[in-house]
């Protein structure tokens, strides 16, 4: 069994290209693993309780949007502390990392649990839910919202797991839960006739046991982390540094929570119901899209922060150029499946075949540059793993908020949902141009050996 040492020097020496294949697949066979909660509860509920399930599912969305900002504030926070003081050779704040993860956990996702219960039926009601739709929406949000601190807490610290460069490891933990998520989807909603509340009630079980299992491994000897609730040990800079660091990450879900209620406003005024289902198939294809990129980038993270904390920052700029060389091989690959068959995909989610027919074409639209996803991802690891917090939660506001939403305002009062489908795929573009001329600069300042302002 290789040692945390061994780990730390494969990092600032293996060739990139090996890292990648050591660190990257498995990180994208655990998030596609982890996606499945989202795509697996989809397929489940569409099948099993019909075209309004699906509807619900996705009018809770932003739910699940909420949990990974909090967990993306935590854990990519941490996760950046974490990896740049393994390459400083910084055990201090490795022994007092875990505690402050803990405590910010407890204290956020507590408050947001008890907030997204109390309001569910406003939220979805806000979101565009109606009769059924919005009855099962609240059913299923308050089902999740019981399990957000497990799921959150289970979240981060197996980003901390794989900011020590245990990709395997993690990919491990998030598997065994999804499996059990999928054992249990027909169980509780079919046989124990559940409903959509069994779709709920088999995420936080699933998260509860992936955490379990991280919390065995944190006491093992295997970890550069050890678990500890000793708040006592906390020190405030380190939580000043997660929350500045994880920002973006925590941004870039509140930015897409803002982009999903633009919409679906949007599509109840100028849209037919269709569309709306629609929406909710996309997000659910969205589930099994984003996890391999974010798998890559997650992948990365530890390269990138453990050779800035060694100063190797050549070696940071070549690593950065194999993996998202990869990442775009990868992206176009899965991008040419749904761009074939748009309709086997959707599919996947709707039996209706008269549904069917009108919305099949939305997923290939809104995903027509999907392709560039792999080098804007890596670039906001970049920027996370080296510490630039400001400069990536500029990058996620640009993208969320300038490039998406009003080109969605612009086009849906003329053309309807077609609007909201074409939107995603300009702020892909706009977001790639501004990305290539901020990276140009940020590439000069790190040879500089100066910090990117």
């Amino acid at each position: 069994m290789r040692s945390p040492k061994d780990h730390t020097e494969e990092l600032l020496n293996l060739s990139p290209t090996v890292l990648f294949f050591r660190l990257s697949v498995p990180g994208i066979i655990g998030m596609l693993v982890f996606g499945l909660y989202q795509f697996v509860d989809g397929i489940f509920v569409g099948q099993f309780v019909g075209p309004e399930g699906m509807g619900a599912v996705g009018l809770a969305y932003p739910l699940s949007l909420l949990n990974n900002a909090v967990s993306g504030l935590i854990g990519a926070g941490a996760s950046s502390v974490l990896s740049r003081s393994i390459g400083r050779r910084d055990m201090e704040t490795r022994q007092r990392l875990f505690p402050a993860v803990f405590l910010l956990n407890l204290i956020i996702s507590g408050s947001l649990s008890i907030i997204s219960y109390v309001y569910a039926p406003w939220l979805v009601d806000f979101m565009g839910g109606e009769g059924l739709m919005l009855e099962l929406g609240v059913i299923y949000m308050r089902t999740i919202v019981i399990g957000t601190f497990f799921i959150n807490f289970a979240a981060s610290s197996n980003m901390l797991i794989r900011a020590g460069g245990l990709m395997k490891e993690a990919m491990i933990f998030l598997g065994s839960g999804a499996v059990l998520n999928l054992i249990l989807d027909p169980i509780l909603i079919k046989t124990l006739d559940l409903g959509i509340a069994g779709a709920g009630a088999a995420t936080v079980i699933s998260q509860v046991v992936s955490l379990i299992l991280s919390i065995i491994h944190f006491n093992s000897k295997k970890t550069v982390i050890k678990f500890s609730l000793n708040i006592r040990k906390i020190d405030p800079k380190h939580i000043s540094e997660i929350l500045k660091i994880g920002f973006s990450s925590m941004a870039l879900p509140v930015m897409a929570i803002v982009e999903i209620v633009v919409a679906y406003r949007l599509l109840n005024i100028y849209a037919e119901i269709n569309d709306v289902i629609a929406l909710g198939t996309i997000f659910k294809i969205f589930s099994l899209l984003l996890p391999p990129v974010w798998g890559i980038a997650q992948g990365m993270q530890p390269f990138i922060g453990v050779n800035e904390g060694a100063g190797k920052r050549e070696r940071l700029l070549h690593g950065f150029t194999v993996f998202t060389v990869y990442a775009t091989v990868f992206t176009t690959a899965l991008w040419a499946f749904l761009a074939f068959f748009p309709r086997t995909v959707t599919g996947w989610f709707i039996t209706d075949t008269a549904v069917l027919d009108l919305i099949y074409h939305a997923p290939r639209i809104f995903f027509f540059l999907y392709p560039v996803y792999g080098f804007l991802f890596n670039t906001l690891i970049l920027l996370q793993a080296t510490g630039r917090a400001k400069q990536a939660a500029i990058f996620v506001t640009l993208r969320m908020l300038l490039f998406f939403v009003p080109p969605m305002l612009i086009i849906c009062p003329y053309f309807g949902a077609i609007g909201v489908w074409l939107a995603n795929p300009i702020a892909d573009l706009l977001s790639s141009i501004a990305v290539l001329i901020a990276l140009r600069y940020f590439i000069k300042s790190i040879r500089r050996d100066q910090v990117y302002v």
